[in-house]
């Protein structure tokens, strides 16, 4: 038994641990700091556990420049523990620039299929591509499809069962912005919560499409995977610019652009499927605010129309245009 003050943490610690520990231990390569170290050993032949050990101990002001991190955490605080059963970390405390996290840590060990869980709290996260980088396979494909930006308060916990990953993941947007890779128009100034729970994604946010709020809603169970349920969006005096037809299909732009729109729409779309077997189904309605048409077949021009155009399934039919 004994203890160690002021121990200088650094890559070369790395190098005086045992092999196998150090092949698991990467971010010792890139840790400075100092700790305190209390630890204990017995040997015992008889015992199950012939060799017995615990170190127990505090992490103070150290740095983490992980060369995967855009900054490096700074301020790293923590307490730990590492024994015959697996390692505790808690109350680890860092910040990199205006973000800062809180997180505790619970592994049976370091073995590639040990069960671990992890909670974190973080406040300002800011949602870029090195932060992409960091994510499991799954979420930076879901990543993709969405391409956030902007800043989020996050809670998270992770469960690996020596498996897989079980994420339970809850964001509060603060000024965000994101697009769906199916229909790419950039919603602006995001709030609201995304929550992951279950395997069941339920999200409520408001934000903005130019200067007019939209309301984005959905539940949708199994959500990495063959996600089932439905996403809502509603928004009020949606202008046609080139930023809502870039976002189209080609066919839908074509059947819009033929009526040379000009003006503002109340849009009310829906996306749904009810089984992992059946494709997803589409229904978008939109109601013309008085606007100018000129249809390409007949270019007429008219003013202060009224109406609706409705999409289901990429069919498009018109209802009681005035």
């Amino acid at each position: 038994a004994g203890s160690i003050e002021g121990l200088e943490v650094s890559s070369q610690l790395a190098w005086v641990l045992p092999g196998s520990w150090a092949e698991r231990l990467p971010a010792l390569e890139s840790l400075r700091g100092l700790a305190t170290v209390q630890f204990r050993a017995s040997q015992d032949d008889a015992a199950p556990l012939p060799c017995r050990y615990e170190l127990t101990g505090q992490l103070l002001q150290a740095r983490l420049d992980a060369p995967r991190l855009a900054r490096p955490l700074t301020d790293v605080r923590a307490t730990f523990q590492w024994n015959n059963q697996g390692f505790a970390v808690d109350d680890l405390t860092a910040a990199s620039g205006p973000t800062t996290l809180r997180m505790t840590c619970r592994g049976a060990g370091l073995s590639e299929h040990a069960p671990l869980q992890l909670e974190a709290r973080i406040r300002q996260l800011e949602f870029d591509e090195q932060l992409a980088g960091l994510l499991p396979q799954q979420l930076a494909a879901a990543w993709q499809k969405f391409l956030p930006a902007g800043r989020v308060h996050a809670d998270v916990k992770l469960a690996y069962d020596g498996q897989g990953w079980t994420p339970e993941v809850v964001l509060e947007c603060l000024d965000s912005s994101f697009s769906y890779y199916k229909f790419p128009y950039r919603l602006t100034q995001c709030t609201g919560s995304v929550v992951l729970k279950d395997n069941l994604l339920e999200a409520d946010v408001a934000a903005y499409a130019g200067s007019q709020p939209v309301r984005m809603t959905c539940r949708l169970s199994d959500p990495l995977g063959v996600p089932c349920g439905w996403v809502e969006a509603v928004g009020k005096n949606i202008p046609f610019d080139q930023k809502l037809y870039a976002a189209m299909s080609e066919e839908t732009r074509a059947v819009v652009r033929s009526f040379d729109p000009q003006g503002t729409v109340d849009c009310s779309y829906r996306s749904w499927r009810d089984d992992p077997q059946s494709p997803p189904r589409r229904r978008l309605v939109a109601s013309l605010n008085r606007i100018r048409l000129r249809y390409d077949k007949f270019p007429y021009p008219m003013s202060g129309v009224c109406g609706t155009l409705e999409m289901l399934d990429d069919r498009w039919t018109c209802h009681d245009l005035e």
